[in-house]
């Protein structure tokens, strides 16, 4: 368990794991959490705008920026064309096998995609479409 030691600041963000990266202030055992194997290797990923600290003894992810509004709409953007391109582009012979209410629901299905990047609103897929 020796290895599982993880060093934090004063305000409890995670900074270092090892001892010998620490300058004389750091070191101070007071800022430091041993934890298991498996959290220790999760603390070395975080999903973008999240951090590793710990509060009230507890090793946790926390959130400390909100998603910039570019970013939304660019993961927008990729979700619309891995989603919606490959359904739309599929061709007349697949079209013709859709009753009209499908291609009704497909059709504001589309434009609603066609308008995520605006509304940031990512719409429900018609549950035929596959």
């Amino acid at each position: 368990m020796e290895n599982n030691k993880i060093y934090y600041d004063e305000s409890g963000w995670v900074f270092d794991r090892n001892l010998e990266n620490l300058n004389e202030n750091e070191r101070s055992e007071t800022r430091m959490i041993i934890v298991d194997e498996k959290m220790y290797n999760n603390t070395f990923t975080s999903p973008l705008h999240f951090a590793w600290k710990v509060e009230s003894g507890h090793l946790i992810s926390v959130r400390y920026q909100e998603t910039p509004i570019e970013e939304t709409i660019e993961y927008i953007r990729n979700e619309r064309e891995n989603e919606v391109f490959s359904i739309i582009n599929r061709g007349i012979f697949w079209y013709e096998t859709l009753t009209n209410i499908q291609k009704d629901e497909l059709r504001q299905w589309y434009m609603k995609w066609l308008e995520a990047p605006t509304t940031l609103a990512i719409p429900e897929k018609p549950y035929w479409l596959k």
